[in-house]
């Protein structure tokens, strides 16, 4: 790609953000920002790469604070006892009558 080129870069930044690649596309739209800094087109890709960027971020943090909490409820519920106090209850099939 053309050093120089800044819809190269646009267009790459595109691509990397359609990919989840947040980190690259921002590279790429800042590259391409330095060439042409008045791009609504690069300001765009960058900015959304950014907000994508952090809400992934937040996300990652979200999940592993759920798995966290069900690491310890799964630890707790496991130090219950498997059996409970009282025998399971018996059903005698024979006593039943047929309709």
């Amino acid at each position: 790609m053309a050093p120089h080129w800044s819809k190269g870069f646009y267009r790459l930044a595109t691509t990397r953000l359609a990919c989840n690649r947040y980190q690259d596309a921002m590279e790429a739209a800042w590259t391409g920002l330095q060439i042409e800094p008045s791009s609504p087109g690069l300001v765009r890709v960058f900015r959304n790469s950014v907000i994508k960027e952090k809400m992934d971020y937040e996300n990652k943090e979200r999940m592993a604070k759920a798995m966290a909490a069900m690491k310890k409820a799964e630890k707790k519920a496991s130090s219950y006892p498997c059996h409970p106090p009282y025998p399971p209850l018996r059903i005698d099939t024979h006593s039943i009558a047929p309709l």
